[in-house]
């Protein structure tokens, strides 16, 4: 009752910019309505703005949780790790579920994290979410939720064509064999009932068919279960009795349990090592296992148990690559070709099956063939830092929250660093689309560095 004394609003407005004082790379922002409420609020900490740096290639947020007092979205933004637990970017609490004011939402996530956008992103299906982000992410992929989809489909649907339409989710063909697959399952299951949410489940194809998803970078992320972790964590101990106060602070709590969880993942990483198990892939094993977080590793591990079924039926050699058709040993029509150019400073090998450019973890076809090689490492090409040992560059993850952070020494410096860090990335993201700006803002830049070492008397006179 006393932390609640001027308001619930206030309080959390208050506790906000009291972190932002103690900890200057603390990032909070909120808007108010005519009358002076609190309407929208979006903040990370430090920790998160790290996070999103090292972890924020795949971003994932769900509008449809609304477990407090006042029945309003709270949007948690999540990703993945090294270690392939979630990890928080940053959370927004907003009044109405507008595009207007998802515009305001993103493009504010954008400022905390320096204008850097996501390569891809996974929300469910709302609509007005969907003109949001083609408004502000722009050039970004976007997925909806397979676990909406699945949810939408088992309502709409007569259960018997369900396996039917999965395959057109989750089986990527051609686009042309789609589109004949798409009319093939019309023609046997549309009804009267069916038909408007076919139709519109047609508009969005690009957002869910696998087909339409192939060239997106997406971690084998297909749903939202980033953002249903969270929500399961902070469903513990949370009511619809909750004020916001209260719902901070036990997502304050919730981020502590994570990163606890990832401290310990990383100690684990650099202190073991998993056992290579496969005579033929012993080298790349070891290889992987020095590299890799465990659970990565074993990711790889399954693909090579899986190369034991493959061949080599053709091997083209060229001037400075080779290139080997691979098939499975009882399906030879299924075949992948696996381009291999030794260089003078690291190997390149690539697969027609794009599995490293859409999933950031070699294919069974290429370990296969680095096996017949003999190769003893991983190729540079192969190894995605975002998902090996280093990927933070050796800093530690902090175990706990920034919302009631310590003091910090030289904090007005860093309050300064930080306001001028977010403005100056907003501005070249301004800039590098206008010539003029471009000019304008390239030449102040200029002065203040030739201007570094003038006094400030001399500069104002």
């Amino acid at each position: 009752m006393k932390l609640l004394a001027k308001g619930d609003a206030d309080t959390v407005i208050g506790i906000m910019m009291t972190s932002k004082a103690r900890d200057p790379d603390f990032f909070f922002e909120h808007t108010v309505d005519a009358e002076g409420k609190l309407k929208n609020m979006f903040w990370c900490d430090s920790q998160s703005r790290r996070d999103y740096l090292d972890f924020g290639d795949v971003t994932v947020f769900d509008i449809t949780y609304k477990m407090n007092r006042y029945g309003i979205p709270f949007i948690p933004f999540v990703g993945l790790t090294n270690h392939r637990c979630t990890t928080v970017f940053g959370c927004a609490v907003v009044s109405d579920e507008t595009e207007d004011t998802y515009v305001w939402v993103l493009q504010t996530f954008l400022r905390a994290h320096y204008q850097k956008k996501p390569r891809s992103v996974i929300t469910d299906r709302d609509a007005t979410m969907i003109r949001a982000i083609r408004k502000v992410l722009t050039d970004v992929w976007h997925r909806l939720c397979s676990w909406h989809i699945e949810k939408s489909m088992q309502k709409h649907l007569h259960h018997k064509s369900l396996k039917d339409f999965r395959s057109l989710i989750y089986y990527a063909t051609t686009h042309d064999e789609f589109e004949a697959r798409w009319a093939a399952f019309k023609a046997k299951w549309e009804s009267g009932k069916t038909e408007t949410w076919l139709r519109r489940m047609y508009r969005k194809k690009r957002l869910w068919a696998a087909s339409y998803l192939t060239g997106g970078f997406l971690l084998v992320m297909r749903n939202n279960q980033r953002s249903e972790s969270l929500n399961s964590c902070l469903h513990l101990h949370l009511d619809s009795g909750m004020t916001i106060v209260d719902m901070v602070v036990h997502y304050e709590n919730c981020i502590v349990r994570l990163r606890e969880n990832e401290s310990y993942d990383d100690c684990m990483a650099t202190q073991t090592l998993p056992v290579p198990v496969l005579d033929e892939f012993k080298c790349i094993e070891k290889s992987a296992a020095r590299d890799f977080t465990g659970v990565n590793f074993y990711l790889l591990q399954k693909e090579m148990k899986k190369a034991a079924d493959l061949e080599i039926i053709d091997r083209l050699s060229g001037a400075v690559s080779q290139r080997f058709i691979v098939a499975w040993k009882n399906n030879r029509q299924l075949r992948f070709k696996v381009d291999y150019t030794p260089t003078n400073s690291e190997e390149t090998v690539k697969c027609s099956c794009d599995s490293m450019k859409r999933k950031g973890l070699p294919c069974k076809h290429v370990l296969y063939v680095l096996a017949r090689l003999n190769m003893k490492d991983l190729p540079k090409c192969l190894v995605l830092r975002r998902f090996t040992k280093n990927a933070r560059g050796g800093l530690p993850v902090k175990c706990t929250s920034d919302l009631f952070a310590w003091g910090w020494a030289g904090t007005e410096d860093r309050t300064k660093y930080s306001e001028l860090t977010i403005l100056s990335a907003e501005a070249s993201h301004a800039a590098c689309h206008r010539p003029f700006l471009f000019d304008k803002l390239k030449a102040a830049l200029e002065d203040v560095i030739a201007n570094n070492d003038v006094e400030e008397e001399d500069y104002v006179r």
